[in-house]
């Protein structure tokens, strides 16, 4: 991607041909008149020095995001692991058709968890392949980094790499890529913005109004007088005008944003149109996500709970130890997650991580999982196809198989995990106090997910592949002080989340949204067309 970072001359000629700077250098012009000789010059010295001090700051901070960009490279480009950081960085978006990798999209999304990306050889055939949702798991975006990448089984048919790397499709380049979308928003998205407003220029008219009616009067009155000089009058009449506009505002203007870049460009933060930066103080609302800004990202599993009812009022018995949780309850945990071992870390979501290292299982290379030590008898599970979480379903479903004792036979399982409220119908025997646990812990702060797991047998590979998600998943046996300051500076507070409402209530009390007691209202979405909106409480 080529971006064309203007000369400073020519920005330089944009800021001088700006009215304020115009006028103030106008001003200088009616100061010399008046003899004031000094003042002038250093007035201009100064306009001239903090314009280009800013010009230079915006210059380097679009440099800084232009090197963010890929440089150019040619089309038929191999990705080598263990070569420079260069070299890692993925130089257009691509399609994974073979393989698997683990990338880093940080610095692209802000994600700091690497993502797993893997063929569309499972895609489901029959479904629209939505690059923009679904697909993302099998697309590596431009400038991302690959970590690890997982070349195809040699057993398998199909076009291999001639290095055992991972096979790709080119989807997009350059400004097409999502990369290059981004870079072209931040340059190009929006007009150039300078001190020049439409309510600088409103105050400045206001001001103009008694400015003009000053001058008349000292005009009309000073030509009564024959004696006195008229180019003087003029001069004064027109100093009047100029005094509208004091000449220290677009310095001191000036100076404000020239400290906010310094200390933006502290922080790691750039910032291409510099007069944009006063219109923050126009912000009257804060908008945060919930896990891992407003909570942290270091879960604690509680344990297991809805296996027996409990009476209205009492607490629900909760499971504290894996050693007493039900063998297909830790199957479930065991094999439906995302983790892959990446020198000897395990890389994945945080949540998928406590809930291994409560169970005391381990994920090994091969997609395999087992217990560190014996576990009840329940077998090490293999994992043979992944159906990743994604919002729009709200639940992960994988198919594991294991070896029962005394028999080389692979005994497949199917186990899945989401939202209470999505999986309550696709079990066959739903308890009857499932609706009331999996709400009162959600009132509790707790994220809740539910578990479900169904044995399916002896089946082949090819069954697996040709089977869609549906005919699995059925019949299934310190914030606190920052938000206080925020919100004591006048602003609004939202949160945004795809945890469940009660769940985010909590959280949103914990950190005193709300200063008084108020009643939560939670809007419930409609499961049919025919069905309005409603509110409960």
């Amino acid at each position: 991607m080529g971006m064309n970072i203007p000369q400073f001359v020519d920005l330089f000629i944009e800021r001088a041909t700006a009215p304020f700077f115009v006028f103030q250098v106008f001003c200088v012009g009616l100061w010399c008149l008046e003899d004031m000789w000094y003042y002038s010059a250093f007035t201009l010295f100064m306009l001239v020095t903090f314009e280009a001090t800013i010009v230079k700051q915006q210059l380097k901070n679009m440099s800084e995001i232009r090197n963010m960009g890929n440089k150019p490279h040619q089309y038929m480009y191999i990705v080598k692991e263990g070569g420079t950081d260069d070299e890692k960085s993925v130089p257009c978006d691509l399609l994974v058709l073979r393989g698997s990798c683990i990338v880093d999209e940080s610095m692209l999304t802000g994600e700091s968890v690497p993502q797993m990306k893997e063929s569309v050889e499972d895609v489901e055939k029959s479904k629209y392949f939505e690059l923009g949702t679904e697909g993302r798991l099998h697309v590596i975006y431009g400038g991302t980094k690959i970590v690890q990448h997982t070349p195809p089984a040699k057993n398998e048919g199909g076009i291999k790499s001639p290095d055992n790397g991972c096979v790709c499709y080119v989807l997009r380049t350059g400004f097409n890529t999502s990369q290059g979308q981004l870079l072209r928003t931040i340059m190009f998205g929006v007009k150039r913005v300078t001190a020049n407003n439409l309510e600088t220029f409103a105050f400045i008219l206001f001001l103009l109004i008694f400015a003009v009616a000053a001058s008349a009067y000292l005009w009309i009155k000073g030509s009564e007088d024959e004696s006195r000089n008229k180019y003087k009058l003029f001069l004064e009449c027109s100093l009047i005008l100029t005094s509208v506009i004091p000449p220290e505002l677009p310095i001191e203007l000036s100076l404000a944003v020239n400290n906010s870049l310094i200390a933006l460009q502290r922080l790691g933060i750039f910032c291409t149109e510099p007069f944009r930066i006063p219109f923050a103080g126009k912000i009257d609302i804060c908008c945060f996500d919930k896990t891992g800004t407003l909570t942290t990202d270091n879960l604690v599993v509680e344990g297991i709970a809805g296996i027996t009812p409990c009476e209205e009022g009492q607490d629900i018995e909760v499971v504290k130890s894996a050693q007493d949780a039900d063998p297909n309850a830790v199957k479930v945990l065991a094999a439906c997650q995302s983790l892959v071992r990446f020198d000897e870390e395990l890389v994945g979501d945080p949540l998928e991580k406590a809930c291994l290292k409560w169970i005391d299982w381990n994920v090994t290379k091969q997609d395999a999982v087992m217990p560190k030590k014996g576990s009840k008898g329940i077998q090490p599970l293999k994992i043979f196809h992944r159906y990743h979480f994604s919002s729009q379903v709200k639940r992960m479903t994988v198919i594991a198989g294991y070896q029962p004792h005394g028999t080389s036979d692979t005994q497949h399982v199917v186990v899945v995990k989401g939202a209470p409220e999505v999986l309550k119908d696709m079990y066959k025997n739903a308890p009857a106090h499932y609706d009331d646990t999996y709400q009162r812990l959600a009132q509790a702060g707790a994220r809740v997910l539910a578990l479900g797991i169904n044995e399916l047998g002896t089946i082949t590979h090819q069954q697996i592949r040709e089977s869609s998600r549906e005919d699995f998943e059925k019949d299934l046996p310190d914030t606190k002080l920052l938000i206080k300051e925020i919100i004591d500076s006048s602003h609004k507070v939202t949160m945004i989340t795809g945890d469940n409402p009660l769940t985010a209530c909590h959280v949103a009390n914990v950190l005193r949204f709300i200063r008084k007691n108020h009643t939560v209202l939670v809007l419930d979405e409609p499961q049919t067309d025919t069905i309005d909106w409603r509110w409960k409480s």
